[in-house]
């Protein structure tokens, strides 16, 4: 649903205004479940955050197209992945417990 949502609107918005428009809904949604103490309000904020996700994920995946070229993506997507691994095995190696490797 969020797809066609997208296809829908990216015909009379720019995706970057599409995006921000779609981000700001669902933190709006996220505000929802504290304001209102209703399960059919926490159940429609739910419900509107997957379409905003649905909305943004391919409004993103066609920005990162027009940025960044197709011979470097996956190059940068690499070196992006790099530290969070390191984070992963210097945790692992420190061997701390559940609560101190979540602090």
């Amino acid at each position: 649903l969020g797809s066609q949502v997208f296809s829908i609107l990216a015909r009379s918005m720019a995706l970057e205004n599409l995006g921000r428009a779609a981000l700001l809904v669902a933190a709006a949604s996220h505000l929802t479940p504290v304001l209102l103490g209703s399960s059919v309000a926490r159940f429609l904020a739910f419900w509107l955050f997957g379409l905003c996700m649905g909305t943004c994920i391919p409004a993103f995946s066609l920005l990162k197209a027009q940025f960044m070229p197709e011979e470097v993506r996956s190059t940068a997507y690499s070196l992006c992945r790099v530290l969070p691994g390191m984070v992963v095995v210097a945790t692992l190696m420190c061997q701390l417990g559940t609560t101190g490797a979540f602090l």
